[in-house]
């Protein structure tokens, strides 16, 4: 029996040897007690033999569960920093542990709810023009609203999917205007928003964009008034198109230095008139008053 005691007693030494050689860090204070949720800060723990500590946890006051475990630095023997990271509101406390033996627990820290969140309002959107355009071409949208001062970015997106289809260049022409190059959409339906620093807009009103309209037909435009001036240089009578002048009667066909076609008639008995069309662009011309042969005379518009 009495092997027996020896043998507990060496055992029950082994257990307690560490917790009679080691002596625990202690928590005394800590600062601050009471911070507001929504960012990381620094507690300052005080206390003695932090000398060796080798971690810091937090726990929550109500669980007794652990929070974080944060970054710390050991500032002296009885001072460590530690960044606690963004605490949700709660109460909570800390303990510090050398290799072999945890502290106290420390006195509660409490996180609470901001007391206010100051936010930049939202830019407001009341309207866009034009509202409705032809596909095919860039163009500009000038948004109207208020809030645009602090605006850092412009998106188009297809009202139908609600998918972002464009971030267009934009000018912030006052708080009330901006005017953004949207660029060239494919025929549908748009919204626009712009957003600052902080938050989005509403969307705008919907931007249109139809089928592009067809060339303009020249023939069907309003005649230009052209000025007459003699003579028309370099008249010859070579029957072709492709260089020159073709002459037929009172006809004159040539091509110019830019490769544009020109034809000049001229009808009539005693008061001529003339009738000049760009065939390379359509563009016309009825002149009245016109004396003399076609061909001894140039033009251009008045």
């Amino acid at each position: 029996m009495k092997k027996i005691r020896v043998v507990t007693l060496s055992a029950l030494l082994f257990l307690l040897l560490p917790q009679l050689c080691w002596s625990a860090p202690a928590i005394n204070s800590i600062s601050p007690t009471a911070h507001a949720a929504g960012s990381n800060f620094m507690v300052v723990i005080t206390g003695s033999g932090f000398s060796g500590v080798s971690g810091v946890k937090v726990y929550d006051a109500s669980t007794g569960l652990q929070a974080r475990t944060p970054a710390f630095t050991i500032d002296s023997d009885t001072q460590i920093t530690s960044n606690t990271g963004n605490l949700e509101a709660g109460s909570y406390y800390l303990k510090v542990r050398t290799p072999q033996v945890w502290s106290n627990n420390s006195p509660l820290l409490s996180v609470t709810q901001p007391l206010s969140v100051v936010t930049q309002p939202a830019p407001i959107i009341n309207s866009i023009s034009p509202t409705v355009h032809a596909a095919g071409s860039n163009f500009k949208v000038v948004i109207t609203g208020g809030g645009f001062t602090g605006v850092s970015g412009v998106k188009v997106y297809n009202a139908s999917t609600g998918l972002q289809t464009r971030t267009p260049a934009f000018t912030i022409d006052s708080d009330t205007q901006i005017t953004s190059n949207t660029g060239n959409l494919t025929e549908g339906s748009y919204y626009l928003k712009v957003r600052n620093s902080k938050v989005w807009s509403n969307k705008s009103p919907t931007l249109t964009v139809t089928t592009a309209p067809p060339p303009s037909s020249s023939p069907n435009s309003p005649p230009i008034s052209y000025r007459l001036k003699s003579p028309l240089p370099g008249i010859i009578d070579v029957g072709t198109v492709s260089q020159g002048v073709s002459t037929s009667g009172a006809r004159a066909m040539w091509r110019d230095a830019g490769n544009t076609v020109h034809l000049f008639a001229a009808f009539g008995d005693s008061d001529w008139q003339a009738h000049y069309i760009n065939l390379s662009t359509g563009a016309h011309a009825l002149i009245n008053g016109l004396r003399g042969d076609a061909r001894n005379y140039a033009y251009r518009p008045t």
